[in-house]
């Protein structure tokens, strides 16, 4: 089966390391016993996700508000950083039947500490996202999709973002009527394509950077292993350039760049100096 080939591609692997063969053939052995060990692990999924893992503990899912960890307020500090978590990584979309939006964020099923502050923050549940398979872990997702929970969840989360501000402001305000439900549908599909940040506060706070590097950001080690460097990538150049902006003026002799790389943005800061101050 997949999981005894699994096992021969590995021991031919582990064969031709141990030969220390380093010549084209043995090159293009273990090239091609690599791609067949992807393909392989590609197939195999993991067991259906019944748990997700947070602050050291496992916690079986469904969780809705009164089991999510914490139970205490949400500090204004933490609702900044999950606000720019949000701004991130957060989908505003209508359901199916085009009665309410859900608003949903997926996270690492073991890395789920952020995932299990949003129910006490925001209402709405953590479920499960993707199973895994392969090399690619499972998912668990917060999700708000009821008509109340969303509209709620919408109105707190649109005080703490700006990027995604306008979509939830869509989403707290969304109609009744069928035709202005489909109005709504549709410029949450152009809010999506080029967000609108004309009007966003100026004034983004460390905590909001901080959530939003950790839903977009990379911290990144070149070959030579003498520097640091931090990137956040975006299909739009403007919000890149805001968060520029703010660190330009927050950091003294910081110099961030913006590049276009296919599809995407990627804003890089480069001196190692800053990167640790950041």
């Amino acid at each position: 089966g997949r999981a005894g080939l699994a096992h021969r591609c590995h021991a031919g692997l582990s064969e031709t390391l141990a030969k220390g063969g380093t010549s084209s053939k043995s090159l293009q052995q273990l090239d091609r016993r690599c791609t067949r060990l992807r393909a392989v692990l590609r197939g195999l999924e993991f067991p259906k996700l019944s748990y997700v893992t947070a602050f050291g503990e496992r916690y079986k899912l469904p969780i809705q508000a009164s089991s999510a960890h914490g139970k205490q307020l949400v500090s204004l500090g933490e609702l900044h950083y999950l606000g720019g978590f949000f701004d991130g990584d957060v989908c505003v979309a209508p359901n199916s039947f085009m009665s309410c939006c859900v608003l949903n964020v997926g996270q690492s099923a073991d890395r789920s500490e952020i995932l299990m502050r949003c129910p006490n923050a925001f209402g709405g549940g953590l479920y499960n996202q993707k199973q895994g398979t392969g090399l690619a872990k499972a998912c668990a997702q917060w999700k708000a999709g009821g008509a109340f929970s969303s509209k709620a969840a919408a109105l707190q989360l649109a005080q703490v973002t700006w990027l995604k501000r306008n979509q939830l402001l869509i989403a707290a305000q969304w109609p009744s009527c069928k035709n202005m439900r489909t109005k709504a549908a549709h410029q949450l599909q152009v809010l999506k394509r080029k967000p609108e940040t004309a009007n966003c506060q100026t004034s983004i706070s460390w905590q909001y950077l901080a959530g939003f590097f950790d839903a977009e950001g990379n911290i990144k080690i070149p070959p030579s292993g003498s520097s640091l460097n931090l990137e956040i990538g975006q299909k739009p150049k403007e919000p890149l350039g805001i968060i520029a902006d703010v660190l330009t003026e927050q950091v003294p002799g910081i110099n961030p760049g913006i590049q276009f790389y296919g599809a995407v943005h990627v804003f890089r800061i480069t001196c190692t100096s800053h990167c640790i101050f950041v």
